[in-house]
């Protein structure tokens, strides 16, 4: 298993749901560093704004559905008991496996390509719709780093987030947890001078999920 040394990511949130929109469009760029070549035969299935069909959106636009890069053979693996959930009755567990079938067939499943002069360093780009949670209420996730990589002693994660216009990043919610739920991190939050947005950054060297919230 390739080993991340430096997993990058800077993510700018547009507003568009101040225009007219039911969501704001977040741009995801990712700058990773591994201490090995990843192996073709890992494909992850990366978010696309423009993929998602309407009938897979009923389900997701509630903004609590995590939208970020996912191996796709783990996707794959949380499908196997959907006859199981039918069967039994588990409307939730049913509705869990359909949602997760849908993002699968509507993201982009792809293989992640090195950059020319590095056989170790890969930027990753992406964009997706991101929905509210409640009116007004959005909440940005990620996980780091990617499944299917690991950690060692040095590894560092790195998160950088900007705010839309008019938004302020919300200091309780906002934090990074490990699988216990125990949070493993500070998040620094700062106002951006002029343009009425604020920044909010991380710096860790564990595995966490990062949850940004922000509201208008």
């Amino acid at each position: 298993m390739p080993n991340v040394l430096l997993q990058d990511l800077n993510a700018v949130i547009h507003g568009t749901s101040r225009h007219g929109l039911p969501y704001d469009i977040a741009h995801v760029t990712i700058l990773l560093q591994t201490d090995s070549q990843i192996p073709p035969e890992l494909e992850w299935a990366i978010p696309h704004v423009e993929d998602i069909p309407p009938k897979a959106l009923n389900l997701i636009k509630d903004g609590k559905t995590p939208i970020y890069p996912m191996l796709k053979s783990k996707l794959r693996e949380g499908l196997s008991d959907f006859f199981t959930n039918v069967d039994s009755n588990n409307m939730e567990g049913t509705l869990e496996d359909i949602e997760q079938a849908l993002l699968l067939t509507s993201m982009h499943v792809t293989t992640i390509e090195p950059l020319e002069n590095n056989d170790c360093r890969y930027v990753i780009s992406y964009k997706y719709r991101l929905y509210p949670v409640e009116q007004n209420i959005f909440d940005f996730k990620v996980l780091l780093p990617f499944d299917g990589l690991g950690m060692i002693n040095g590894s560092k994660l790195q998160v950088t987030l900007v705010s839309p216009i008019g938004s302020a990043i919300d200091p309780v919610i906002t934090d990074a947890k490990d699988f216990n739920g125990q949070s493993v991190a500070n998040e620094q939050i700062a106002p951006i001078a002029l343009v009425g947005k604020q920044i909010v950054s991380f710096e860790i060297h564990q595995d966490p999920i990062f949850t940004i919230r922000y509201h208008y």
